[in-house]
């Protein structure tokens, strides 16, 4: 059988043949048939060889987030079907693993071609790796979490070594992973203030902003997107582990001296890639073939994407009704169920919930009658973006750092006010750019800040509301790092139900298993790390055993 990394160069080599517009191919050439290929170009292609994990309309990220990790995490409502339910769809994690290799691949050709030219030519064109470097950790931390170890230093390099003999890369412990991108983050906070200082060189700045299609070259954004990256790794790695030494020092250092390490703290720091991209679209038509929100099937009544009672419980609902206690956010977050004896009522499917109950509840003759997302605000809404890092998930990291000693600069309890406002600006702001009604407007800054004083004063474990909130905030927009937040700390408490059918996963899992092709196109390698390729081998950053109840 060919090697998956041969299958993942070729699809680089091709990748741009089936694009909507040819005029990709005019811009971003395939670097197979082109003598000279441009390290700006090579940049963009980084950007969009990853476009289906970052662009909110496209179906396969979010088809394996509601599946599966939203059902890990709970932040959708799912049915406890037997045999499998925990498992999910293989080959939707496998989309996900193959997507990384080709963009990483991608990259390494972009390096290459960076490491060749004169000291001369890599004083105009530094700032393409950088920015694709940055881009590469993101999407490098994404999977770590998702597998541990994985290939990485040897992987990608086929088009630069053209060597077969060589195209099956070792596997890298999450750790030394982990170390590379902390590190290297911190390089490039660097290297960017410089080039904020000295300016770019005139034929760069030219360049830049229609290259970049993410933050449309600014470096100030992009220098906050690193930091804010390596601030999210270094408290994943702060809680427990061979690195939280590490880890609580980066923290220390970062969050002591802004100046030096500016975050994504507002709502025009956010990092994401607008639905309607003027600098993107100008050159490429329409690439995103055809906008739509990020939960495309939600329309359907059988559809699954429904609201968890974890999502409809820490919005306060009480009895499925608002109340003065109730989240503000509760509006734009999710709908009342539509006909039937729940009619007007919020209800998420709850968990421990039988199969029998579950099945009757989405097959009743009026409709599901469960919650769904806002529609507005997620599945009909064409102007939903790529969402990459928000303001709020700085706050709430900050907010823990603080409350747990790792850090100083602030107190946890305003820094928590600042997650939930950040939070709140957000949300009504993807909800208010929608083409869709109803609308509803921000509360005043007042009602959020005594909303949020609420929240912390009657918390009786303050990393427990911390988290709680930061879960709430990512279940939508980012289930990955809810996943991988509630492995590390066990927050929300969740309770799930035993799926006593299923072969391999009969509760939830603490990571990923390797995909199918992986271990039969990178068999030797695999073998190295087979006795770890387990649903129950945590990662080292994790907390130890269930971070959840089992009945």
């Amino acid at each position: 059988m060919k090697n998956i990394y041969y299958c993942v160069i070729m699809a680089v080599l091709t990748a741009f043949a089936g694009c909507d517009s040819d005029l990709f191919e005019k811009y971003y050439p395939d670097p197979s048939q082109t003598a000279e290929v441009s390290c700006e170009k090579l940049m963009t292609g980084v950007f969009w060889s990853a476009r289906k994990q970052t662009m909110g309309e496209i179906y396969w990220r979010y088809i394996f987030d509601k599946t599966q990790i939203g059902t890990l995490a709970q932040t959708m409502g799912y049915r406890n079907s037997p045999n499998g339910r925990y498992a999910g769809t293989r080959s939707y994690a496998q989309n996900r693993w193959q997507e990384f290799y080709a963009t990483l691949t991608q990259y390494r050709v972009l390096q290459e071609k960076y490491s060749l030219l004169s000291d001369e030519d890599k004083t105009v064109n530094e700032v393409y790796e950088l920015l694709a470097r940055v881009f590469i950790y993101h999407q490098l931390e994404e999977v770590v979490d998702m597998w541990g170890a994985v290939p990485y230093s040897e992987a990608g390099f086929l088009p630069n070594t053209l060597d077969m003999g060589n195209a099956f890369p070792k596997y890298d412990e999450a750790t030394a992973i982990y170390t590379e991108m902390l590190d290297g983050l911190d390089e490039i906070n660097t290297r960017l203030a410089d080039l904020i200082t000295k300016g770019l060189p005139a034929l760069t700045a030219s360049i830049l902003p229609g290259q970049d299609y993410i933050n449309k070259g600014d470096l100030q954004k992009w220098q906050k997107f690193a930091n804010s990256l390596r601030l999210r790794m270094a408290l994943r790695v702060s809680s427990q582990g061979e690195l939280t030494g590490k880890g609580r020092g980066i923290l220390s250092t970062m969050l002591s001296n802004p100046a030096k390490y500016p975050l994504v703290e507002t709502l025009g720091d956010v990092i994401k890639i607008d639905a309607d991209n003027d600098a993107f679209k100008n050159d490429m038509g329409n690439p995103w073939g055809g906008v739509r929100g990020c939960f495309e099937d939600g329309e359907s009544e059988g559809s699954f994407v429904r609201a968890s009672k974890a999502m409809i419980d820490l919005l306060g609902i009480e009895n499925g009704g608002i109340t003065e206690n109730s989240d503000p956010r509760t509006l734009i977050l999710v709908e009342p169920v539509a006909n039937g004896p729940r009619q007007g009522l919020y209800v998420g499917v709850d968990p421990k919930g039988a199969i029998g109950t579950h099945e009757t509840d989405w097959a009743h003759p009026s409709g599901v009658q469960y919650s769904r997302p806002s529609r507005v605000t997620f599945a009909r809404n064409v102007n939903f973006p790529g969402i990459i890092f928000t303001a709020a998930e700085t706050w709430f990291a900050k907010a823990e750092a603080f409350q747990e000693g790792w850090a100083t600069g602030s107190t946890a309890e305003e820094a928590f006010k600042k997650g939930v406002a950040e939070s709140f600006n957000y949300y009504f702001w993807l909800h208010n750019v929608s083409d869709e009604t109803p609308k509803y407007p921000a509360p005043v800054a007042a009602v959020i800040e005594a909303y949020a004083q609420k929240l912390w004063n009657e918390s009786s474990k303050r990393q427990k509301v911390i988290l709680e909130q930061k879960w709430l905030n990512t279940a939508l927009i980012d289930m990955r790092q809810a996943w991988a937040e509630l492995r590390r700390t066990g927050y929300p408490e969740l309770t799930f139900l035993e799926d006593g059918g299923s072969p391999d996963a009969k509760r939830p899992p603490y990571r990923l298993m390797y995909p199918d092709n992986e271990k039969t196109g990178n068999t030797v390698n695999w073998e190295t790390v087979k006795g770890e390729d387990t649903y129950y081998n945590s990662l080292f950053w994790a907390k130890e055993g269930n971070y959840y109840t089992v009945q």
